[in-house]
């Protein structure tokens, strides 16, 4: 079977029967949640080794990867790699080479893939800079699509960085310089194939307000985590960190004349994570900075519930348990659907034996992964009777940070700096 999606309807049971992780966080939700996955179990992941280990240059950062039955993709600073699964061997790479030649700092955001009538293809978003003389910065956003299998260029809507995907639609950002010390931030809303739908105009960054944009795209709403306006009124100017939801159907009157309001904004007590939806679409988890854990109900932005977690980062929610991250080697489990109380406690939890941060953690089958302080770990989803719980298995990745991990298909990738890992079965 060549296409990993088919319609949203279907998307998947289809993206489990290819094999596929074809977007960051594993599905549209970003719940981070592989249920399919059979190759690696509780029962077989201590046999797990090193298959192979691929390099990029020494100045080029890869990307977690995504992959499709086209291969394993990652962006590598001004381009995108496509590599074998069995083998880490380069199948297609594509560079921009304008980037390539002009960059004063060049990023990219991590690959998705889209099913689209012409067959599959990897979009994937370029942020670059340079200075044009006589000492004006510029920089520019752009994005494209490559067929999965060849790398051939397809075109498509050019969104900038790539946020989202679901379905046909792609959530993307731009920025442009709009004053001294101001940036004009817009998100912008476009088919796969090129047909731009919105474009939201989401307020000016400033020394106030820097920090990563985070997007979810949801069925019926953007949910936007990060600085912005926490008004929904014309006029409104109100702002700070929070989680907001603009409307994918139509845009609302403008907040302050220079952002359009949101349905619903809902202020948190530090910068949140990326939103992860669960599967009827009715709550949004965010954790902050100083590690408070957001249940909010995506239709009308109230607080269902907080718990004050230590979070590090973006949880994984996998049934009716959510995997929070946190600052100190740790995993934390939290019911998902609340306690019953306004504040929650956590059930238990999984310990690394790390002091370092983990990355946002992912659950495939039935075991859960994390990174902390360069190795690679790996329990059992459900617990082990005791806590905190000890892994089943780790391995030290030869680096000193490590992205969150990716399993489909009987592979573990973890990207560490430049470079990308396979672990597999013997």
């Amino acid at each position: 079977m060549r296409r990993c999606m088919q319609g949203l309807g279907c998307a998947m049971l289809m993206l489990a029967a290819a094999g596929c992780w074809p977007v960051p966080g594993q599905n549209p939700d970003r719940t981070g949640h592989n249920p399919f996955e059979a190759g690696i179990t509780s029962a077989n992941v201590t046999s797990l080794h090193e298959v192979w280990r691929w390099r990029a240059s020494a100045d080029a950062a890869v990307s977690a990867p995504v992959t499709s039955p086209g291969g394993v993709h990652l962006s590598v600073r001004c381009g995108l790699v496509t590599l074998a699964p069995a083998t880490g061997a380069v199948r297609w790479s594509q560079s921009n080479q304008t980037c390539l030649d002009l960059h004063g700092f060049a990023y990219s955001s991590d690959p998705h893939v889209a099913s689209t009538p012409d067959g599959q293809r990897v979009i994937l978003g370029l942020g670059y800079g340079f200075v044009r003389p006589p000492g004006f910065e510029e920089s520019v956003w752009v994005s494209g699509g490559f067929d999965v299998d060849s790398g051939a260029p397809e075109g498509g809507a050019d969104v900038g960085f790539v946020w989202g995907l679901r379905g046909s639609q792609l959530v993307g950002f731009k920025q442009a310089p709009s004053g001294p010390g101001l940036t004009g931030r817009t998100l912008l809303l476009a088919t796969v194939d090129g047909s731009l739908q919105r474009s939201i105009p989401f307020g000016l960054a400033g020394a106030g307000s820097s920090g990563p944009v985070e997007v979810t795209l949801g069925a019926q709403y953007f949910f936007h985590s990060g600085y912005g306006a926490l008004s929904t009124e014309p006029g409104g100017t109100a702002a700070g960190n929070g989680l907001r939801a603009f409307s994918i159907a139509a845009p609302d009157p403008g907040c302050g004349g220079s952002s359009e309001c949101p349905v619903w904004a809902t202020a948190t007590d530090g910068r949140p994570s990326v939103a992860v939806l669960d599967g009827d679409a009715a709550t949004a988890y965010v954790v902050t900075d100083v590690g408070t854990v957001y249940a909010i109900d995506s239709t009308s932005g109230a607080v269902r519930w907080t718990a004050a977690a230590g979070g590090a980062g973006k949880p994984a929610l996998a049934g009716d348990q959510l995997f929070v991250p946190t600052f100190d080697g740790r995993v934390v489990v939290l019911n998902a659907a609340g306690c019953g109380s306004p504040t929650c406690t956590p059930q238990g939890e999984f310990s690394t034996s790390s002091t370092s941060p983990v990355s946002s953690p992912i659950v495939a089958g039935d075991v859960l992964y994390t990174t902390a302080g360069g190795s690679v770990f790996a329990f059992a989803a459900a617990g082990c009777g005791t806590t905190p719980c000890p892994p089943l298995w780790s391995v030290a990745t030869g680096g000193a940070s490590a992205t969150s991990p990716v399993v489909t298909n009987g592979r573990l990738y973890v990207s560490i700096g430049n470079a990308l890992i396979a672990y597999g079965l013997p």
